[in-house]
């Protein structure tokens, strides 16, 4: 057991000793950064649609983001028939106690 555990120390040890500086501080060559991103107009249209890509649905039964904000406020309401969002309707009428 002692054996072991020596073992595992010294190959601990020289694993730290395995990493250089140049592989901290390696400068990321395939990734975008700010540095090498948003120098033409592409490359702005590709940012704004980033930026509206998380508009997108995102949860699991479809809805996207600016709809459940709108069935969650009070801007939203139905006429309350058998075609009229009935999943929709129980989140609309959720905080009605």
């Amino acid at each position: 057991m002692k054996k072991i555990k020596i073992l595992a120390l010294s190959l601990g040890l020289l694993s730290l000793g395995a990493c250089g500086d140049d592989f901290i501080d390696a400068e990321p060559i395939t990734t975008l950064t700010e540095a090498n991103f948003y120098r033409t107009p592409a490359d702005a249209d590709r940012a704004l649609i980033g930026c509206y890509d998380g508009l997108q649905r995102v949860w699991s039964d479809g809805i996207s983001f600016p709809v459940a904000s709108e069935i969650f406020s009070d801007n939203c309401f139905g006429g309350t028939g058998n075609a009229d969002g009935f999943g929709y309707q129980a989140i609309d009428e959720f905080d009605r106690l």
